[in-house]
């Protein structure tokens, strides 16, 4: 925030910020943290910025959804996430039942997607042991609906929608119906336990692979799962009976994202490595990369078809359906390595993006 702005966050931590440019020119500059921004909940800032803005031009809002940490009020030093609208003309607006200041503790991952009215559809991993669709719920209280049984370790579950490579593309909706399709990553989730310190209705779980698969979920609307949600039932040993995999190979898969054709037609994408080596119960692994594949789904969840892959396409950007139906996204075009974590591989820096689309003719260029 600018020099010598009152009550800004300590040590020059990022505030998060909505721009809107209009013909290359900036229109409006909208803060959603920092001073003046739900104050009376405690004050936020975000300094690794993940998560996920979307638009619905139905309600005439831009939503975001991303992970804060609080520097006032009870939360203070702690992770959340928090979700805050944004009216066409700029103007922040506070929407009881969808806007949120803190939801889900240590957010580990984030599925965003516009609805015609608010609340919108919202997704979070958090660090106690489950996924949630709490578009209703806004955080992780056991009313809302678990999608998911997850292993966490010390705050961390899996980088089930891609971690710090950042929330995006992983909730989509079919076209104008009230539908949505979920992809994740996991490892499965085997052996509950109670979570005494949350309470009744929560669990741990143990990891049932070493990898991560891909999994799918549907929702009929963005309060209701299709089919059954994953259980609570303490003791049980298959905590991962609901979940409709894509992938049940001994390959590693990480980035899943997805994105609609239409109505009744998805497309989900991934990354895999061979022989994988996962160093850390609750993190990502390395090994040799084994391509990107997108699989194309039915609205119903089944495959149909093989997945193409590709060795030089990735998905590094929101996927969006174009009006001719084609589905496209930003990428850098590189020799892709996950052999290390990044920090660890010798790094180049690069002016040109790429884009890649796919649509369902057969064609290709």
């Amino acid at each position: 925030m600018p020099s010598g702005t009152t009550n800004a966050p300590p040590s020059d931590t990022p505030v998060p910020v909505l721009y809107r440019y209009t013909d290359g020119k900036q229109t409006w500059k909208t803060w959603l943290g920092g001073p003046g921004v739900h104050e009376a909940d405690g004050l936020s800032a975000s300094p690794d910025l993940n998560g996920d803005l979307v638009y619905s031009e139905q309600a005439g809002l831009y939503g975001a959804y991303f992970v804060v940490t609080d520097y006032s009020g009870d939360a203070a030093g702690h992770y959340g996430d928090s979700i805050q609208y944004v009216a066409d003309n700029g103007t922040l607006v506070t929407i009881t039942g969808a806007s949120s200041s803190w939801g889900c503790s240590h957010n580990t991952g984030i599925a965003f997607e516009s609805a015609d009215e608010p609340p919108f559809a919202s997704i979070c991993a958090e660090d106690q042991g489950a996924i949630w669709l709490n578009s209703k719920t806004l955080g992780m209280s056991n009313d809302g609906v678990k999608i998911s049984n997850e292993n966490t370790t010390n705050g961390a579950s899996g980088e089930p929608m891609g971690g710090m490579s950042g929330s995006y593309s992983a909730l989509a909706r079919f076209a104008e119906s009230t539908r949505y399709i979920f992809a994740w990553v996991s490892r499965g989730a085997m052996d509950l336990t109670e979570n005494t310190w949350m309470g009744s209705g929560y669990t741990h779980a143990l990891n049932r692979t070493n990898n991560r698969n891909v999994a799918i979920s549907l929702f009929s609307d963005k309060y209701t799962i299709v089919g059954e949600q994953a259980t609570s039932e303490v003791g049980a040993e298959d905590g991962d009976k609901q979940i409709n995999w894509l992938t049940e190979g001994a390959n590693d898969c990480s980035n899943a994202h997805a994105a609609t054709f239409g109505n009744n037609s998805a497309l989900v994408t991934w990354e895999e490595i061979s022989d994988p080596i996962c160093d850390f119960v609750a993190m990502g692994c390395r090994g040799q990369f084994a391509g990107t594949f997108f699989q194309q789904v039915d609205s119903t969840g089944k495959r149909v078809g093989s997945p193409l892959k590709s060795m030089d396409t990735f998905v590094a950007g929101d996927m969006v359906t174009m009006p001719d139906g084609r589905i496209c996204w930003p990428y850098v075009s590189m020799d892709w390595d996950l052999s290390q974590a990044v920090y660890a591989l010798t790094s180049s820096t690069t002016t040109t993006m790429s884009f890649a689309c796919i649509d369902l003719t057969g064609d290709s260029s």
